[in-house]
């Protein structure tokens, strides 16, 4: 399993917010009026948005090479929080797709914000790969 590169550019999340990558509630509406509601699933993977800025070129290249080594983003992979030093596993969103690098103050940094979406229940890497929502095949597997 692949670990997200180290960069040099700084981690953010300055006006950015970590939410559910699902709804957890589901709710079926009754005729009398009320709704049902019910857990969807026994784990409800966390969304992770950051972004990264003061990137440098070299930074860059060594994201599209991890890019290309996750099968742009179709593998899952160990990336480590910057900001509380957990280590997830994790996929890079589809909705973070591609990735976009722009100017960041001088032409020669740039900046990208990332969305990485947990793929199993276990928080901490423990050497337990298990597949949480992903291998019950809830996501289209």
């Amino acid at each position: 399993m692949e670990n997200f590169p180290t960069l040099s550019g700084t981690w953010e999340t300055k006006g950015l917010s970590d939410s559910w990558a699902i709804n957890p509630v589901k709710q079926a509406p009754f005729s009398a009026g009320y709704q049902q509601r019910s857990k969807r699933a026994t784990f409800v993977p966390q969304q992770f948005v950051r972004s990264i800025r003061v990137m440098t070129a070299a930074d860059i290249v060594l994201i599209e090479d991890f890019l290309t080594a996750i099968n742009d983003g179709g593998d899952m992979f160990v990336w480590t929080d910057p900001l509380s030093e957990t280590a997830y596993q994790v996929f890079i969103s589809m909705s973070s797709l591609p990735l976009r690098f722009e100017p960041d103050g001088v032409n020669t940094l740039f900046r990208t914000t990332v969305v990485f979406e947990q793929a199993n229940s276990s928080e901490t890497i423990d050497g337990d790969y298990g597949y949480g929502l992903y291998g019950a095949g809830l996501y289209g597997e």
